[in-house]
């Protein structure tokens, strides 16, 4: 219970902020496919017991999460140092041939939405809410 309204804070304090002037935090291991794309791997079981017993029964023990041409770029950018905005910037000039890729990035407002998905599935976090 007490973890629900640290989280509840949390987004709280979220809510005043420019999400193109936060700076994200990966918080999920991944792997890298063919053609540079990602998988995060999200762990499907959180208590350790748990975890080993369904893993010893076979089970694995992430969930695995395909991420396409941007959002495995944009994954990528994500060091804890780039802001939003400049991870936007960033994947603008890496696609600026593709028109399609283009269209599907060419407002920030779609690069809030893709993050924000992160940051409400606990795949990121955002530097300037640690403590």
């Amino acid at each position: 219970m007490l973890g629900f309204l640290k989280e509840a804070r949390e987004r709280k304090k979220l809510k005043g902020l420019n999400a193109l002037e936060l700076t994200p935090l990966r918080m999920q291991k991944h792997t890298t496919r063919e053609g540079g794309l990602v998988t995060v791997l999200i762990p499907r079981f959180k208590w350790k017991p748990v975890h080993e017993l369904m893993v010893k029964n076979g089970r694995d023990p992430d969930f695995w999460l395909d991420l396409d041409e941007i959002g495995s770029e944009v994954w990528m950018s994500i060091d804890g140092k780039l802001k939003v905005r400049e991870i936007g910037a960033i994947v603008k000039e890496k696609f600026q041939d593709n028109e399609k890729i283009i269209e599907r990035v060419s407002t920030e407002q779609n690069l809030v939405k893709f993050v924000s998905m992160m940051y409400n599935n606990k795949i990121i976090t955002f530097k300037e809410l640690e403590n």
